[in-house]
């Protein structure tokens, strides 16, 4: 084995040092073929400046070796990870499907928010979205996962996007990285107490507000009442049911002039719950921007979303912002 000269390994201490390469040593003769060595020996025999090129080189290809071989370890256990993920199939399902019911379970909620906005009958929804009561009492009640067609006919009926009967709190987020209100509601701008909001998530004291599980305490100052800004132990003596509704036709209101359609009215209800004033925006830009998607203007004979539910709207907002 051929030794490095004293040169080579102070270049190549010097290397390892300034790059602190995981796994290679300070010894070449332990990293190095012994012919790469002697090429580095001759190379310092020459000159001192053709032996750090030459020691440099040798570092560099060293480190490509690793990369290669580390690239292929990867690719080794990302294809050992994989198969032991379909082998794990049916540890990961009760997780998985758990998952996917949570999130799912938002769609009643929401359908709960807007059958409260509205404050219309259950024989009136089922009317309006030829769902039967009591599947939809389920939904709202129970809550469990609905079959994909039924969002798309509830959204269909009310003129809402499916995009927007399935957000919460995560999809808030995801539509404010996305693109700003403004762009949602193609070139619309937004209210300045809006657009200089911050999101904040707001749906776990917004349903306590809303199913009156408030604890008794003093009375409730809705001027200072914030749905931005309001923490759970703040909602002493909060009139539950009733100030939601309050709050939420205040902030439709405010919002319809911008988006004017039944889903950008609907969304704002339902980013405010989950969101608060951001998220009343945010929702409201995307249910206008959407409704092309579920408004059917001839459906078989029928308008979807009907003159029943723009009536309901025209009666909260007190004025019809659609054509």
């Amino acid at each position: 084995m051929t030794d490095p000269s004293p040169q080579f390994v102070a270049a190549w201490q010097d290397l390892t040092g300034e790059f602190e390469a995981p796994g290679i040593g300070p010894n070449p003769s332990e990293e190095l073929p012994s012919s790469e060595v002697e090429q580095v020996n001759r190379a310092y025999e020459k000159s001192a400046a053709a032996g750090r090129e030459r020691a440099l080189k040798a570092f560099r290809d060293l480190l490509e070796r690793r990369m290669d071989t580390f690239r292929e370890t990867a690719e080794e256990a990302a294809e050992k990870s994989g198969r032991a993920e379909l082998k794990n199939a049916e540890a990961r399902e009760g997780p998985l499907k758990t998952a996917g019911a949570r999130r799912a379970s938002v769609f009643g909620r929401n359908l709960d928010l807007l059958y409260q906005y509205l404050g219309i009958t259950y024989e009136e929804l089922s009317a309006v979205t030829a769902i039967s009561k009591s599947t939809l009492n389920a939904f709202i009640r129970e809550r469990p996962s609905p079959a994909l067609g039924s969002v798309f006919q509830v959204g269909t009926g009310l003129g809402v996007h499916p995009t927007v009967l399935l957000a919460g709190y995560p999809e808030l987020e995801i539509w404010e990285e996305a693109a700003d209100p403004a762009s949602l509601a193609s070139g619309s701008s937004l209210p300045s107490e809006i657009e200089n909001s911050r999101l904040r998530r707001t749906t776990e004291p917004m349903n306590r507000l809303l199913d009156g599980e408030a604890p008794d305490g003093e009375a409730f100052d809705a001027e200072a009442f914030d749905a931005e800004a309001f923490d759970v132990d703040d909602l002493g003596g909060a009139n539950g049911p009733a100030e939601w509704l309050r709050r939420v036709e205040d902030v439709a209101q405010k919002l319809a002039p911008y988006f004017p359609s039944p889903g950008g009215a609907l969304g704002a209800v339902i980013g405010w719950h989950h969101g608060g004033l951001k998220g009343a925006g945010l929702a409201a830009a995307a249910g206008h921007r959407y409704r092309l998607a579920v408004e059917q203007r001839d459906l078989e004979g029928f308008r979807c979303p009907g003159p029943f539910i723009e009536s309901c709207l025209r009666r909260k907002l007190r004025h019809r912002y659609w054509e």
